[in-house]
């Protein structure tokens, strides 16, 4: 059983993607004009890393889907389904807004 995502989803899902990476990369470059210092060189270079990883398993996730990278030892067999994939990217891309939530919400 495999997850049927249509090609109009894949684009909306790759445009928003887009979008959010854009604005994190912007508010990283603000943070860096506004402060430049070491701190804040090392937030715009984990935030590049992070959005870079986070586009790459949402735009090309159904490609990747369905490979195993030789686990078959620890008794997996299959390959993940190329949704999760893409989901995964997803909650790599919105880690940072979860945690503003969680933290809003604590205070």
């Amino acid at each position: 059983m495999g997850c049927f995502v249509s090609v109009n989803f894949m684009d909306w899902n790759r445009t928003l993607s887009v979008i959010v990476a854009c604005l994190y990369v912007g508010a990283a470059l603000f943070a860096l004009l506004s402060d430049p210092s070491r701190d804040t060189v090392l937030i715009l270079l984990v935030t590049c890393v992070l959005v870079a990883s986070a586009l790459a398993m949402i735009w090309y996730g159904k490609d990747w889907g369905g490979a195993s990278v030789g686990v078959s030892h620890l008794g997996i067999d299959r390959g993940t389904p190329g949704c999760f994939v893409v989901l995964g990217g997803w909650l790599l891309l919105l880690i940072p807004v979860l945690a503003g939530v969680a933290f809003w919400l604590a205070r």
